[in-house]
């Protein structure tokens, strides 16, 4: 993450019965994940069952007692490699150019990292049209179970998405949530995105993407995007990501115990109605809720956690 263009720096903290809540921080550059799992008696990889927290993708540290423990590419609990990696054909005869997309895709596993994929500007824009009512028929704040792994920022490191998917199972094998932050950085954006977005359309309701602060046109086109974009395909195939961009949540609840999202808290936030209530397709803006949702680093301090514990707990 970049600074914030907002001031505001709340605290990422837990919404449940009031004990310390844990945080999943995702690594810059490197595929992180957490994996959250259904109640068990152990605390350390069963983490929607000890405390409420926030799974934040912000550099911040941790805020109170981890309560899962990650690595560069995946939790200790899903250190296990899978073969299968090719989607099963789609029923729905209008997924078949989706399904073709994530084929050649996932093709590239093996090659020589930075390796690109074959597919024309006009698939990708296939791509991108189908994906948009998918995302808006769903909610602003999703609210999920467990089991699901969460995914911190990937930013365009294509081999290292497919690393995490080879260690914690290809879709819809495991369900995934993934925090934002898939652009600008590395070399390979494009493939990065494009498999993002053939797992949503084919697995909508096992496969979930949140906004970063770098699904945004006045970030992306500075940070990598936009030259990529320009000088694989086009600058017109940049704007079309562009409004597939303002179409995604910005948060997760997981078990009604975790409050997921790429930045952190607002001072603003009341109520969750409130992120329910924002509107899509939307640009993030310069300042309010959604800004900090997406660029609010986490803060420790009483100030911010004591208000709100008081509203929420």
């Amino acid at each position: 993450m970049e600074n914030s263009p907002s001031s505001s720096s709340p605290a990422s903290l837990g919404i449940n019965d009031g004990s310390a809540g844990g945080v999943g921080a995702g690594m810059n550059n490197n595929a992180s994940a957490m994996e959250c799992e259904p109640r068990t008696s152990d605390p350390i990889t069963q983490p929607t069952t000890t405390a409420g927290g926030v799974a934040s993708d912000s550099n911040g540290s941790s805020l109170a007692e981890a309560v899962t423990t990650t690595t560069n590419d995946t939790t200790e609990t899903t250190q296990h490699h899978h073969e299968s990696s090719a989607p099963p054909p789609p029923p729905n005869p209008s997924l078949e150019p989706v399904h073709s997309i994530a084929q050649r895709l996932l093709s590239l596993r093996g090659s020589p990292p930075g390796t690109l994929a074959s597919l024309a500007e006009s698939e990708i824009r296939l791509l991108c049209q189908k994906v948009r009512p998918v995302l808006l028929s769903q909610p602003m704040l999703l609210e999920l179970e467990a089991p699901l792994k969460i995914c911190g920022d990937v930013h365009g490191q294509f081999t290292d998405l497919l690393r995490l998917f080879e260690y914690g199972g290809f879709p819809p094998e495991s369900n995934y949530l993934f925090l934002g932050d898939y652009v600008d950085r590395g070399k390979q954006s494009l493939e990065t995105i494009c498999l993002l977005l053939s797992y949503k359309i084919l697995h909508p309701e096992n496969f979930f993407i949140l906004r970063g602060n770098h699904e945004s046109a006045g970030i992306n086109r500075i940070y990598g995007f936009y030259d990529e974009c320009k000088r694989r395909y086009s600058i017109r195939l940049w704007k079309v990501f562009s409004d597939v961009f303002n179409c995604l949540p910005v948060t997760a609840l997981v078990d009604e115990k975790i409050l997921c999202m790429h930045g952190g808290l607002s001072p603003e936030m009341e109520s969750l109605n409130q992120i329910r209530d924002l509107s899509r397709p939307c640009d993030v803006p310069d300042v309010g809720l959604m800004c900090d949702l997406l660029w609010s680093d986490p803060d420790t301090g009483v100030n911010v956690s004591r208000p709100f514990f008081h509203v929420h707990v």
